[in-house]
């Protein structure tokens, strides 16, 4: 995965499958705005992918690699 625009999925045929060159949401480790900006007692201890998150960062996922 990586930063894209690419779609999540494609059509094969009459049937759709994960894009293999699908977006990476995660945030980067060096975004000031969303790493670390959170209330460390009200974040889940594991994002949306059941993850564990290393600090109070926001939002559903994980920092991605830098």
């Amino acid at each position: 995965m990586r930063a894209s625009e690419e779609p999540w999925v494609v059509l094969e045929g009459s049937w759709w499958k994960l894009n293999p060159n699908q977006p990476d949401f995660r945030p980067k480790r060096s975004s000031k705005m969303l790493i670390g900006q959170g209330d460390a007692r009200e974040v889940p201890t594991r994002d949306l992918l059941g993850n564990k998150r290393g600090g109070a960062d926001l939002g559903a996922l994980s920092p991605g690699p830098s």
